[in-house]
């Protein structure tokens, strides 16, 4: 962990990333290098602060309402809550209204097959640290998080016509880490758009894999999984990496799961490391 953390430090200062204000923080959500200042972000003393303080979050991720607590504990409402909370919107309408309410919460995708839904465009990790505008500070510097999509698969399988899951794959940027992400959600459609919406049981699951670095490996990656109950979305990292995970060598198959008035749906066998996608 110690290697990570340099490594994480050495390529977030390079990119010119932020800064946090807190004590320790640990598994029991103690920190003491947050304060919550007038613009309700988050602000941390220096880049060591931050990176523990994104450590937490990362190895908090099976558990988020323990991340949600620490944020509410703080005053701290983080763009993914934002994100989440329009699960709850009815109409389209309100979710217009929404969108442009918290437009750096969203980003409109269009797909193949015409579904147009609204993605939360940052890696998990971050998006409970960055507020509403996308924003952090370390120091005295605000930073402001780029949006990433690094959507590499996505599939659908349907409840009804009007509802559906949607299982996703990403790789994502996590100061200077390489991150393999699984990613369920539950949808409606509303007008012209799907839309999130919670149901009984979302969730996925990865089998047991293997994954080699640029340089490094092999690495085991043990089974793994679980669900949210009545939620509409659920983001799991299942491998984080020092290089960028070689495709070729690599495998480890995800399956998403959704369930809805007692019915469950599945979409299975996805591959986490497609072969010849980079």
């Amino acid at each position: 962990m110690k290697k990570l953390i340099n490594i994480f430090l050495v390529v977030f200062i390079a990119l010119g990333f932020m800064n946090c204000s807190k004590e320790d923080l640990n598994t029991t959500n103690k920190s003491s290098s947050f304060e919550k200042n007038r613009t309700s972000h988050l602000v941390f003393a220096d880049s060591a602060a931050f990176l523990k303080h994104l450590n937490w979050v990362s190895n908090n991720l099976d558990n988020p309402d323990t991340i949600v607590n620490y944020n509410s504990n703080c005053g701290f409402t983080s763009a993914i809550e934002i994100y989440d909370a329009g699960a709850d919107l009815i109409d389209s309408t309100s979710i217009i209204s929404y969108l442009n309410t918290y437009p750096d919460c969203f980003f409109a995708v269009t797909l193949n097959d015409s579904s147009l839904f609204y993605e939360l465009p940052y890696n998990t990790a971050m998006a409970y640290i960055i507020n509403k505008d996308a924003e952090f500070q370390i120091g005295s510097q605000i930073i402001k998080a780029p949006k990433y999509l690094g959507q590499y698969s996505y599939r659908t399988v349907y409840f009804t016509s009007n509802r559906r899951i949607v299982g996703r794959l990403y790789e994502s940027p996590e100061a200077g880490l390489y991150t393999y992400d699984a990613r369920t959600t539950s949808q409606v459609r509303k007008g012209k758009i799907w839309w999130q919406t919670r149901i009984e049981e979302v969730g996925n699951y990865n089998d047991q894999g293997i994954y080699y670095e640029q340089h490094w490996g092999p690495y085991k990656i043990d089974p793994a999984g679980y669900v949210l109950k009545n939620k509409a979305d659920m983001r799991r990292t299942i491998v984080r990496a020092t290089y960028r995970v070689d495709f070729s060598k690599s495998s480890c198959l995800v399956n998403f799961k959704g369930k809805r008035d007692g019915i469950s749906i599945w979409i299975r066998n996805e591959e986490l490391f497609p072969d010849n996608l980079f």
